[in-house]
């Protein structure tokens, strides 16, 4: 391709890496003729061909003047996105350039977070009860945590005791996700929280977008690591390696915080979780969590996106990347009794991604979780106790964005153990994952409902039933 302007630099030819000296100019752009102005991600037609690349972005700043343009870079694929604003007249030509296969939209969130509303706060726990967390280590590799939310005790539920009132405690063994890290994709934790202590990796993951948001208004945009006002997040991490309610005591979260939930806020983090497993050689050892899910207005952009973010989250399956998604809370809707959002439909033989629903401690399926083909496995989710967003309290919180982080403390609790029950590394952990955990990793507590519930493999020998009270023990 013959160049514009082959007299410019790359640098010259690439300062839409450079923020605008006021944001006021970049907020008039976005608000200005009546909103004309609405920001895409502008996908080229081949990322790792640097020439081409440096040509289209030329011909956005010096031929159709672009003033603000911010560009994604991965390591292993070139160039992933610019994004910009256009007009209805800058789109087509944009979208009609040589150089780009693909425009969408970036203006407003995708990501639907996969919980209900009904968020109750509590004081944080007694000092009786959160006093060494009630720990007792027996067998000598199996450690019992007296006095257990409920929720983890259904965790260590051996089959045929189906009465959790003998059941107070969640017995596991020691390993307890040593070794092991999971990626939670979503808005911040709440580090100060005691049930987190020691349990957060302190180098956190921003989307590229936070990043570019943060670089327009230094004085008004924080990004504070303290960061999660709403809770949804921290709940996330608690349910999956809190002291007091996680299923994996000793595995360590990466807090992966996207800005908006847009559309280059995905695309970004999952690069970037990519990119930390592998150079960090996680392989294997690693989970992610997606306790959301998207909903493309339309079906060009949901094949657009089967064709942009399917691929990366296939790349953590080669990589031997274990993948958690919730199903979905819209099951009270009408025509939305089944899964249906991304990446949640892309669920099958060849995807192998762990859909969770949500159900309650006796394992009957609860009223807005959505169901079908698509869910591997499920979880409690209703009422379930859980560090809160901001200080040392908690909160309850139902829907299946607790459940999932259930799951995938479970499989760091399994890839820690001294023997894998399913096979890892080339390439197949993500799938011997899932087959576990629809199999042996899971039983029926209703047998009404026929829901295959979370297990981490406890008996009654090793979980023992309060004696006096069971009379089928």
């Amino acid at each position: 391709m013959t160049s514009h302007f082959p007299n410019k630099t790359e640098s010259q030819i690439r300062r839409q890496e450079t923020p605008p000296s006021s944001p006021i100019k970049y907020t008039n752009i976005a608000n200005s003729t009546e909103g004309q102005y609405e920001e895409y991600c502008i996908f080229p037609r081949n990322g790792k061909n640097r020439d081409e690349c440096l040509e289209t972005a030329a011909f956005f700043i010096e031929i159709l003047q672009l003033d603000y343009i911010f560009n994604y870079t991965s390591k292993y694929d070139g160039l992933l996105f610019w994004t910009a604003f256009l007009t209805p007249e800058l789109f087509e030509d944009v979208s009609s350039y040589v150089g780009v296969s693909l425009v969408l939209p970036n203006s407003d969130p995708i990501i639907e977070l996969n919980d209900n509303v009904e968020v109750k706060l509590t004081d944080p726990p007694d000092s009786n009860r959160s006093s060494q967390y009630n720990l007792q280590t027996r067998d000598p590799i199996y450690v019992t945590q007296g006095d257990a939310v409920q929720e983890l005790t259904v965790v260590s539920q051996p089959p045929t005791i189906n009465d959790l009132s003998l059941l107070p405690n969640y017995v596991y063994d020691a390993s307890a996700g040593y070794d092991t890290w999971i990626y939670i994709i979503d808005f911040g934790i709440n580090t100060e929280s005691e049930d987190l202590s020691g349990r957060v990796d302190p180098d956190w993951i921003y989307s590229a977008t936070a990043s570019q948001k943060l670089s327009r208004n230094s004085t008004t945009d924080t990004l504070p690591k303290t960061d999660d006002s709403g809770g949804h997040g921290t709940c996330i991490a608690s349910k999956a390696v809190g002291q007091l309610y996680g299923v994996a005591k000793r595995a360590t979260i990466v807090c992966v915080k996207m800005y908006q939930g847009l559309l280059s806020d995905l695309l970004t983090v999952l690069d970037q979780v990519y990119l930390d497993i592998h150079t960090k050689n996680r392989s294997a050892k690693a989970t992610v969590n997606l306790s959301w899910g998207v909903s493309p207005p339309t079906i060009a952009i949901q094949n657009a996106y089967t064709d942009i973010v399917k691929p990366q989250i296939q790349r953590l399956f080669d990589n031997d990347v274990v993948v958690v998604a919730s199903a979905g809370n819209a099951a009270l809707e009408e025509g939305r009794s089944s899964v249906d959002t991304l990446p949640q439909t892309w669920a099958s033989d060849d995807f192998p991604l762990i859909v969770v629903g949500n159900v309650n401690n006796l394992g009957e399926k609860y009223v807005t979780s959505q169901g079908g083909s698509q869910v591997s496995i499920w979880a409690p989710g209703v009422s379930v106790t859980c560090a809160a967003g901001t200080g040392t309290g908690t909160q309850q919180r139902t829907g299946t964005s607790e459940s999932g982080p259930m799951v995938a403390g479970l499989v760091a609790y399994f890839l820690s153990l001294a023997t894998t029950p399913f096979q890892v590394g080339s390439g197949t952990t993500a799938q011997t994952a899932k087959s576990y955990l629809t199999g042996t990793g899971s039983w029926v507590r209703d047998p009404d409902g026929g829901l295959n519930v979370l297990w981490n493999g406890m008996n009654k020998v090793l979980n023992r039933p309060i004696l006096a009270q069971c009379t089928a023990c």
